[in-house]
């Protein structure tokens, strides 16, 4: 690539009149070489890349004015970027055989290494990267396993087990510059360098059918910190750790369910440089963190029990008693539920082990000998998360989803213990298929749906033990009623209208309820011309051929939004109250497969209720889009 502009370039329509004074020039060339298809093995992938790219900005004019530098000032303040840069990365797929599945087929690895330079008249920055890292599968497979019973067997190896190694090192250099007259001299500003190892092992274990484990640990070492190993050589301070395990069970079925279990824990230390705060700290100090969930699913089957529910019936062959009961199990799909527990807690500035059960991450509890410096913060949280939903279909193309959620979460931060309880109860999302077929429509609707959602949202604020100190309520109809219709005549229509309101309760302002309410109304209308019909305009009783389709619409929006405050004893204090109005309409046409262009034509009006205040505008615009 190549780019040059002069000092008086500018772009049409972007503000200002005069150009930014630089002659700019810029360079780049890059390049990807497939070394794989050089060498006889099939599946391999080795692609080199090389980026090599250069800018240079000179002054023309003294800043602030319009006197032309000399060229030896403007050589002295020129600004100049330069980059290169070179990767490569190796990995094999294809089928695994033979001996080339543990050695060619199970390593992949990469490599690549970054070059940069700035030079500006404030400063010379440079800086390298280089870094690589490199995999190691090891496919397992399990072994054979002991036989313990029909359908069991106990394998006592893992099925995939990863080795992998990453080496990172860089350095930036940066000069502050100082320039009088055509002297330039410079000064050693920060001399970064860095030297990271990383670690890595990843496993997998399925022990016997249904149940899988995971375990994967991370270690990230700065070689810069200098430690003796036990063969004398470097082996750098780990200033990073984490660690993660996962347990699934998945059974078939147990019963009449089929119930998926998860278990996850997770720890991480942090001892980078900035834990320690001043000279006296202790060294070790490092924050540590872990986590646990415990997450079971599992779906309730109405509709088995619905093709194996039988009942005495009376002398008509049916039994009035169960008919209600049968009649709800064949209209609902399977009851989906999970439950979720979930804990967080983390410690900073402190030294030591925290003991393994903090380590797997299903307790907080710190080991007593964990040392902990004075300044020292504990936070913890859990929360417990029900979910049930399910599908109703009273009649032939009417669907309701229901959902109810509750949650139930403690956080002690800094303030103390507190509890939120959350309830989503009832949210349903109704939608009902084809309705110009019910109406008699069919011969001027294609197709007519109308949906609509109602949810109500419930949650409880306040210390743990102690009474509620904010309730907020909030009423979602969103949609309202959502129709959409698709004509015969090619006219597509989008009505919907939404509603949601909310009342927040606070205890701590006195019992000060807050308010507030919005409703949107939006009217949606597109029309399609087909090139082969042509348009007929209304002075004119012949058709226009168009080489391609117009596309014209229509669109009109009225919202509302009200918040007021109310408290007993007083009176009520409106905040906000305005009422916005958008119409629209829009043209767009494809002149060529290359050429599209459109017109729009807009008018909207705000209008504020409480400072009496109306704001109106008109939008016209033209646009076009070339594509080469």
């Amino acid at each position: 690539t190549y780019s040059k502009q002069d000092q008086d370039f500018f772009r049409v329509g972007s503000g200002v009149n005069q150009g930014t004074g630089l002659n700019h020039t810029a360079a780049g060339f890059s390049s990807t070489l497939q070394l794989d298809r050089l060498l006889p093995l099939s599946g391999m992938q080795l692609p080199v890349r090389v980026t090599v790219s250069h800018s240079a900005d000179v002054p023309k004019y003294r800043t602030g004015s319009d006197v032309v530098l000399d060229q030896a000032r403007s050589d002295v303040e020129t600004r100049s970027t330069d980059r290169q840069a070179i990767d490569f990365s190796y990995r094999r797929t294809g089928p695994r055989k033979g001996l080339t599945r543990w050695t060619i087929d199970a390593l992949s690895g990469s490599m690549a290494y970054t070059r940069q330079a700035n030079v500006d008249p404030q400063s010379r920055d440079s800086s390298w990267v280089f870094s690589t890292s490199g995999n190691y599968d090891i496919p397992i497979g399990g072994g054979k396993g002991l036989h313990l019973s029909k359908g069991i067997r106990l394998k006592y190896l893992p099925e995939i087990v990863t080795f992998g190694m990453d080496w990172n090192a860089a350095r930036s250099t940066s000069y502050t510059r100082y320039i009088q007259g055509l002297q330039d001299s410079s000064s050693l500003r920060s001399n970064v360098q860095a030297r990271l190892l990383t670690l890595r092992t990843n496993a997998s274990y399925l022990p016997i059918n249904g149940v899988s484990t995971r375990y994967s640990l991370v270690s990230r070492r700065d070689m810069l910190l200098r430690q003796t190993g036990f063969t004398g050589s470097n082996v750098g301070t780990e200033v990073d750790h984490t660690q993660s395990m996962e347990l699934n069970w998945a059974p078939r079925r147990v019963l009449f369910l089929n119930p998926n279990i998860t278990l996850t824990g997770g720890y991480h230390e942090d001892a980078s440089a900035g834990v320690r705060l001043s000279a006296s700290d202790r060294l070790g100090l490092k924050n540590i963190s872990n986590r646990g969930s415990a997450r079971a699913t599992t779906s309730i089957p109405l509709t088995r029990f619905a093709q194996r529910f039988k009942a005495p019936s009376d002398s008509s062959g049916v039994n009035p008693l169960t008919l209600p009961l049968r009649f709800l199990a064949t209209r609902m799909t399977d009851i989906q539920t999970s439950f979720t527990f979930e804990r967080n807690s983390s410690a900073s500035r402190v030294a030591g082990k925290p003991g393994f059960a903090y380590i797997t991450g299903f307790t907080e509890k710190l080991d007593p000998t964990l040392y902990r410096a004075p300044n020292s913060n504990l936070v913890q949280s859990r929360s417990y998360i029900s979910t049930v939903n399910t599908t109703v279909t009273p009649v032939s193309r009417l669907s309701v989803d229901v959902r109810a959620d509750h949650r139930l979460s403690f956080t002690d931060n800094y303030l103390g213990p507190r509890r939120i309880y959350t309830l989503s109860w009832p949210d349903l999302n109704g939608r009902w298929l084809q309705l110009q077929q019910m109406l008699g429509m069919e011969e001027m609707l294609s197709s007519l749906v109308v949906s609509s959602h109602y949810s109500l949202r419930n949650e409880d604020q306040g210390p743990q033990g102690k009474p509620v100190e904010t309730h907020v309520k909030t009423t979602n109809w969103g949609p309202l009623l959502r129709w959409e219709a698709s004509f015969k005549n090619g006219i597509r229509a989008d009505v919907n209208t939404t509603v949601t309101k909310s009342e927040a309760l606070d205890e701590r302002l006195g019992g000060v309820v807050r308010k507030h309410s919005t409703t949107n109304h939006d009217v949606r209308l597109t029309k399609t011309y087909p090139a082969s019909k042509g348009i007929r305009f209304p002075w004119s009783k012949r058709r226009v051929k168009l080489p391609n389709d117009v596309n014209l619409n229509l669109t009109l929006g009225v919202a509302r939004d009200k918040q007021f405050s109310e408290r007993s004893g007083f009176e009520s204090l409106i905040e906000t109250d305005t009422q916005r109005l958008n119409v629209g309409s829009g043209t767009t046409y494809n002149f060529t497969p290359s050429i599209t262009g459109g017109f729009d034509l807009a008018f909207r009006q705000t209008k504020d209720y409480k400072q009496a205040l109306t704001q109106r505008g008109i939008t016209i615009a033209v646009n076009a889009q070339f594509r080469f």
